[in-house]
């Protein structure tokens, strides 16, 4: 699942650094370019200035993260972000250093914000999901997607609840399978009359 939206650093200094990011439910990581990044893939986007953040910190750790398609290396910051009304103090994030020029250079996002499980984040990171609940700035500890298909009305993504209007029927919880992503079992899924999966089929979202 995974939507451009923009995402501001730094909500004391006096030009906020807005960067637009994907939402990706298969890794927990914000990450965006550095200034320090010369890769082709880095000068394509906006990249993040240290020296316009009043409220930036850099830390000791190193990050590198492969994804099914590129990776990135950098260092972990901290920061406060900004995501439409809510403020996130002392977020922490990836300052890419350096990044495969595949896919990244020809996407039209900067970034990416991660909205995975804790047990994908670099070790002494948290996502800023978890951040958000942490700090208590939702009413409900809760994203929702509501996907539209393509070409046709923008999808939606919500924090703190979810929109009736966007879904038809009662909701339906399920618990989490064990796992590091997003993912419950399915007993089957039909398409035009077939099966598609197989009986208790782990399934990520």
């Amino acid at each position: 699942a995974r939507f451009p939206r923009r995402v501001s650093t730094d909500a004391c200094a006096v030009l906020l650094q807005r960067f637009a990011v994907v939402f990706d439910t298969g890794s927990s990581n914000l990450w965006v370019p550095s200034s320090l990044c010369e890769a082709s893939g880095c000068r394509r986007h906006i990249r993040f200035e240290q020296r316009r953040s009043s409220t930036h910190l850099v830390t000791d750790k190193s990050a590198f993260i492969r994804f099914g398609t590129g990776a990135i290396d950098g260092v972990v910051s901290q920061d406060t972000v900004r995501f439409h009304e809510l403020q996130v103090a002392n977020q922490s994030f990836i300052e890419v250093r350096d990044e495969k020029s595949f896919p990244f250079e020809e996407y039209p996002f900067d970034g990416i914000l991660g909205l995975g499980l804790p047990k994908l984040a670099i070790e002494g990171t948290t996502p800023l999901f978890d951040t958000i609940m942490q700090q208590r700035l939702l009413d409900r500890n809760v994203f929702s997607f509501a996907l539209s298909p393509e070409g046709s009305e923008p999808s939606t993504i919500l924090f703190g609840g979810v929109d009736p209007a966007l879904h038809v029927g009662p909701l339906l919880w399920v618990p989490l399978h064990p796992s590091c992503y997003w993912e419950m079992l399915v007993a089957d899924i039909e398409l035009g009359g077939e099966v598609c999966t197989s009986p208790l089929s782990p399934f990520a979202f």
